[in-house]
């Protein structure tokens, strides 16, 4: 069972860059977690969690300041290796 289960941790960060980006560097982040279990060696599959900050581009026309999105989701993946 332990050669066959494992986790993957992320955190994934985008930036913006450029002549055309104003003041809003951070693009968003990704943070998750997931538990494997490989059914074969070149297939598995992932059982995990992601929580999605997004700054959005422009600013909230009432307030004048930046706008952030928080999301959090349940992920189930596919995992296939060629």
């Amino acid at each position: 069972l332990r050669e066959k289960c494992y986790l993957n941790i992320y955190n994934e960060i985008f930036v913006s860059f450029g002549k055309n980006v104003g003041r809003n560097v951070f693009d968003q982040n990704r943070l998750g977690a997931n538990i494997g279990y490989k059914i074969t060696p070149k297939i598995a599959f992932e059982l995990g969690f992601m929580q999605q900050t997004i700054q959005s581009r422009g600013l909230n026309i009432t307030t004048n300041q930046n706008r952030f999105e928080f999301n959090r989701t349940g992920t189930f993946n596919i995992v296939t290796n060629f």
